[in-house]
């Protein structure tokens, strides 16, 4: 049993990492991390009448939808999402064990996060796909002036590169080849001009 952070994820058990979105843990996640037990899927737990008892309980306590609490995707990258009090009662049918370890460590966690709205929680996944666009359409500027040999050219996009990437630098920790116009040799492993 292993409670260490695996690939950034909050938590992981016996080496696999149980992802979370919000309020939801993906049970899908929960029932590989427990060992994949035959006939224990979260659409066998779902089936049951104690699970329904409970998913209605939580809808009407918590004032969320069902259709909110648990929600299955199917396809490639598919699985079920349930809220993470329902996750935890699907723990406790999953094992004892896991349960244990699901009330201290998963528990703790989703009770100690701060809440965000939809809204907030959209808004942050938008700025993230904004950052990965501009690294990688950096990646390509840079690229680009080190296949056309451009140092000159490098040197002046360099500022902007840095911007849209939301680093702003001071000139005097900016190395010195690349306030020189020598962008390629101040990057480990390449050459100060590029070879056509």
């Amino acid at each position: 049993m292993s409670d260490d952070i695996l690939h950034g994820a909050p938590f992981a058990y016996n080496g696999t990492v149980i992802r979370d979105r919000g309020d939801l843990l993906h049970m899908t996640d929960m029932w590989k991390a427990a060992g994949s037990p035959n006939g224990r899927a979260p659409s066998d737990w779902q089936e049951l009448q104690q699970a329904a008892d409970f998913i209605a309980y939580i809808t009407d306590t918590a004032g969320i939808p069902g259709n909110k609490l648990v929600i299955t995707k199917t396809g490639r990258s598919g699985g079920t999402w349930a809220h993470w009090q329902i996750g935890l009662a699907y723990a406790k049918y999953l094992s004892a064990e896991f349960h244990a370890w699901c009330n201290s460590v998963v528990r703790t966690h989703m009770e100690g996060r701060p809440k965000i709205s939809g809204a907030d929680e959209r808004r942050l996944e938008a700025m993230l796909k904004l950052r990965i666009t501009a690294f990688n359409a950096s990646t390509r500027f840079l690229g680009e002036a080190r296949r056309n040999g451009g140092p000159e050219y490098a040197a002046q996009i360099m500022p902007s590169v840095l911007e849209m990437l939301g680093i702003r630098a001071p000139a005097d920790i900016v190395p010195a080849p690349l306030r020189q116009g020598r962008l390629f040799g101040a990057l480990p492993g390449w050459p100060s001009q590029p070879s056509h």
